[in-house]
């Protein structure tokens, strides 16, 4: 398994040894490297000399020392991305409300090259705490360039006062016409300790009749962890027809009532 993060799976998320390793982590209680799989976020980029740490455990992506590889490696990566359509940045409502309406999974290829550009840029501009430009983004008229500056704003923000203008720019964006959109800005608004508002945006998703958009919801809930406690009544109650959102309904209720 990948040391930078942990997913944890319903089921195995109930053994005592998983129960026991997230209990260490919230008292702070696991050294840097077995507590770096629970962390909330990866870090964005990621570097490694196999040769010497083939365990992957000493990030070098940060290290001015390698600043000439990271950058080749990324270009290599946003090229392969853009020649090859791959929809990995797009988030799967989108993928599923365009799938719907185009009727044919080749379009969807064509349209991530032809969006990449302005998606990786806008990462870009998060990644380098540019919120000037991630703001601007806000406006586009591109719904995958607009989740990523809704997500990638709160990235800014957590480490750095915050701009006038990012949480009426989220809060408006409660109103999006994309649902994958709302999600990022309501996860994003909780994480920035505008919890009421967040919350509502995210309640009010759970009750989408696209399921994807629905199971989107649900793992944004799981994302703002214990800042969900007031859904929890909701969740209690919720039912769904779709398996992945019931995987999730199962995880959160085992999390949040441990």
């Amino acid at each position: 398994m990948h040391t930078a993060t942990i997913r944890l799976i319903y089921g195995k998320s109930r053994k005592q040894i998983v129960k026991r390793m997230r209990y260490l982590y919230d008292m702070d209680k696991l050294n840097e490297l077995q507590a770096r799989i629970y962390h909330y976020q990866r870090p964005p980029e990621e570097l490694y000399d196999l040769k010497n740490d083939p365990y992957e455990t000493n990030n070098l992506a940060k290290n001015s020392a390698f600043k000439d590889t990271l950058k080749v490696m990324r270009e290599k990566l946003y090229s392969w991305m853009s020649q090859s359509g791959d929809l990995g940045l797009i988030p799967e409502p989108e993928l599923e409300k365009l799938g719907l309406e185009k009727g044919n999974k080749y379009y969807l290829t064509d349209y991530s090259r032809k969006i990449l550009p302005d998606v990786i840029r806008t990462i870009g501009y998060g990644e380098n705490n540019q919120i000037d430009e991630v703001l601007k983004a806000f406006d586009s008229p591109e719904p995958t360039v607009r989740y990523w500056a809704a997500t990638k704003s709160q990235t800014y923000a957590i480490d750095n006062d915050l701009p006038p203008d990012l949480i009426p720019k989220l809060k408006a964006l409660a109103n999006d016409s994309s649902a994958s959109v709302r999600i990022a800005a309501g996860r994003s608004l909780c994480r920035l300790n505008k919890d009421d508002i967040g919350l509502e945006i995210l309640k009010k998703e759970l009750d989408n009749p696209n399921d994807i958009a629905e199971m989107y919801a649900l793992w944004s809930v799981e994302k703002v962890r214990k800042r969900a406690l007031p859904l929890l009544p909701l969740l209690d109650t919720m039912k769904t027809d779709y398996e992945f959102s019931n995987r999730l309904l199962a995880r959160l209720k085992n999390l949040y009532n441990e």
